[in-house]
């Protein structure tokens, strides 16, 4: 059997921190197959790619590309031997034509000039040649997140790679998406490419892989074929012991007054063909959870902005019990009744230079100060409080940027509801989390519910959206397309909710 690559005993650790990301860690993957690298957040898995894709240099061990041995000392030669990746997070510049952003770095230059016309006509083949619905002089800011995905699909492509790395690809996808990128890993696989999938979802690891590698505490635990392997015993390798979801909703006893409401909430751009949000009314109420799904650039990011007061809006009201709060910042938000869980964890959610301490004590920082100076003695016994109730991975004084994205997401979670407020907006909160930490995150959201809270979910995770929601409302080109509740939703499927995220049931369609 000939192998695309093999990693062979790869150790890297991090001596700043004591940590060892990859212990021994070995796998290997045949030519033309996909291989599902599965394991818990901190386990190893993105590191270990890192290490493929000369993003970070490997202590010890070999890497074997098409049966020669090969040093990867950075991304350029990772490059020329054939390799790529599309992060979690993507790298596209929004203002881009899809063009600009696939040839950046690669482009054509013709008597010191940029040659577009063959810079486009290189990519309209390219697309037509994988079937993907784009357009190669189309705004990148306009396209969907799938086909954002697409774009970055394209660039390895582009660059000719014989083995393609996705870490995540399906995270924000609606399910209609999930299945057109499966299509196209498939269409790739047939014309020879080998690719790796880096994902915690069971589901898509048996549907999708042919090949598995688990992954845990940094060490790998099992290679296996994946006809040969169920999600149990997946599961059970994953974390040592098998997984549910079995989330226990009770039925919230107080009253349901209305905390927030939402009346014509109107956004539009200066110069945009249309409203990035459209006459949006809502309200939220004790002792539920109201949630959001939509795919990415529908309406759902620029509702978090005015939410958490990072935007206002054009037109319309929003009242917190009954008064105005439609002008208010973050801060005289969040001093009245607001907690917040944003998407962009490091951007939005913390301060990856600074410690764990501060980042635990930065929103209520009053409590811990006493005459003008901190007390240390106080926020220490804090912060380690915190740390053991919510089973984070970390120490007091190590900076939040070196801890792993589900100790991140736990951290922020426990800073925002360890004070408990009239509402709290969790925006894509289990995304990139591994089945474990999203359960934690699920109880702690049902938790919030039962003790009052108005509780807003935005994601684009329907599995989350209806275990979770009381009620949910669908967003299709900056407008409410759906909101459903009660025998409704409980029959509602992924399938259902994806058709009106698409726009192919909703207003001005025969679903209306």
């Amino acid at each position: 059997m000939r192998y695309a690559v093999e990693m062979l005993n790869i150790v890297k650790r991090y001596p700043e921190t004591g940590v060892v990301a990859n212990n021994n860690a070995s796998l290997a993957l045949p030519e033309g197959k996909i291989l599902a690298l599965a394991g818990e957040n901190g386990a190893g898995k993105t590191t270990l790619m890192k290490v493929l894709c000369g993003l970070e240099l490997p202590d010890e061990g070999e890497i074997v590309i098409n049966g020669e041995a090969v040093k990867i000392g950075s991304p350029l030669v990772a490059n020329k031997l054939g390799i790529g990746m599309v992060h979690q997070h993507l790298m596209l510049i929004d203002q881009f034509s899809v063009s600009e952003n696939v040839t950046l770095g690669q482009e054509v230059v013709s008597l010191f000039k940029l040659n577009h016309r063959q810079r486009e006509e290189e990519v309209t083949a390219l697309i037509e040649r994988h079937n993907f619905p784009l357009k190669a002089n189309a705004k990148v800011g306009d396209l969907t997140l799938g086909q954002k995905q697409q774009v970055e699909i394209l660039k390895m492509l582009y660059r000719n790679v014989d083995l393609l790395i996705l870490d995540e690809p399906t995270a924000l996808l609606a399910e209609q998406e999930v299945e057109a990128l499966f299509t196209t890993l498939r269409e790739l696989v047939a014309r020879g490419v080998s690719i790796i999938l880096i994902t915690h979802k069971l589901r898509e690891i048996k549907a999708i892989s042919d090949y598995l590698t688990i992954m845990r505490g940094g060490e790998v635990v099992g290679n296996y074929k994946t006809s040969e392997i169920s999600e149990e015993e997946i599961s059970k390798k994953m974390v040592g012991r098998p997984l549910g979801l079995a989330l226990e909703k009770s039925p919230y006893k107080g009253t349901r007054e209305e905390v927030l409401r939402l009346e014509g909430i109107t956004l539009t751009q200066k110069g945009g063909k249309r409203p990035l949000l459209n006459d949006v009314s809502f309200s939220a109420h004790r002792g539920e959870v109201l949630g959001f799904a939509g795919v990415g650039g529908n309406g759902l990011g620029e509702l978090e902005e005015i939410l958490s007061g990072f935007a206002q809006p054009t037109q319309g009201e929003i009242l917190y019990k009954g008064e105005t709060i439609t002008r208010h910042t973050t801060r005289q938000l969040r001093r009245g009744g607001l907690a917040y869980v944003p998407a962009e964890r490091l951007a939005k959610g913390s301060a990856s230079q600074a410690s764990v301490a501060h980042n635990l004590i930065v929103t209520e920082v009053d409590q811990f100060t006493r005459g003008g100076l901190l007390q240390g003695g106080k926020i220490a016994t804090y912060t380690n409080g915190v740390l053991d109730n919510y089973s984070i991975k970390g120490r007091s004084a190590e900076a939040v940027g070196s801890l792993s994205g589900g100790n991140i997401q736990k951290l922020i979670l426990a800073r925002e509801i360890e004070h408990l407020r009239d509402y709290i907006l969790f925006s894509e909160p289990t995304w990139g989390l591994d089945v474990e930490s999203s359960r934690f995150v699920y109880n702690k959201i049902l938790d919030l519910r039962g003790e009052g809270a108005a509780v807003l979910l935005i994601s684009s995770n329907l599995d989350e959206i209806l275990a979770l929601s009381d009620r949910v409302a669908v967003f299709y080109r900056g407008e409410i397309v759906l909101l459903i509740e009660g025998e409704e939703l409980k029959e509602a499927t992924k399938e259902t909710l994806g058709a009106y995220m698409l726009g192919l049931k909703g207003r001005g369609t025969d679903g209306a």
